[in-house]
């Protein structure tokens, strides 16, 4: 079972575009296009993140689905809020989210808010998770990838890489070996050698 994105908007052309976006970075969405089916159904989801209109239909706010997802679910979950207003007039902090996308929402812009989420559910520090994102970003990682290095990074060897990313153990094996193959290395042992290397280099 692949992570659940949390997708609500009025805008059916947005919903299709983010749920794209989403899948191509190995996120299951379930969406909202009406905040009252939002408000009575998000509690039998399971989000990993979510991301929320700024303004939805029948003029009801955006900010109110954020509350009642920050109540459900707590901080353990990255929210992003959407808006075609202009990110400048919002503070992310008033509104508890973790940040704010002016639409069109990018895939580039998709995919790093995606990384955060998955450090930010491993509980990696913030020297981990920028090291991370810079070696993801230097051998062109899929989030699918960056995952896999995450969970490495996390503690994971490959007889529970599978469970603790939650999906098939024939998908992971594929992950791992396009992972292997990108950061040139020939198996998670030296993966994981190359991480500490690099994570103490760093540190000094």
């Amino acid at each position: 079972m692949q992570s659940i994105a949390i997708v609500v908007d009025d805008n059916s052309r947005v919903v299709t575009a983010m749920t794209r976006m989403l899948h191509s970075n190995g996120f299951d969405t379930v969406a909202f296009t009406t905040f009252d089916q939002a408000m009575r159904d998000i509690a039998l989801t399971s989000p990993r993140v979510a991301f929320i209109d700024y303004i939805l239909d029948r003029g009801n706010s955006g900010a109110a689905v954020v509350d009642h997802v920050r109540h459900l679910f707590g901080n353990q979950l990255l929210i992003g809020m959407v808006t075609a207003y202009g990110t400048e007039h919002i503070s992310s902090q008033c509104l508890r989210v973790d940040q704010i996308f002016a639409k069109p929402v990018t895939t580039s812009a998709i995919s790093a808010f995606l990384r955060c989420s998955i450090t930010h559910h491993l509980h990696l520090s913030g020297h981990v998770s920028h090291t991370l994102s810079a070696l993801a970003d230097y051998y062109e990682l899929s989030t699918q990838e960056f995952r896999v290095l995450a969970n490495v990074a996390s503690g994971s060897t490959r007889t529970n890489l599978a469970l603790d990313i939650g999906i098939s153990s024939n998908t992971v094996k594929g992950q791992v070996r396009q992972l292997l193959k990108k950061m040139e290395c020939d198996c998670l042992s030296d993966l994981s050698s190359m991480l500490m290397r690099r994570l103490n280099r760093e540190s000094q």
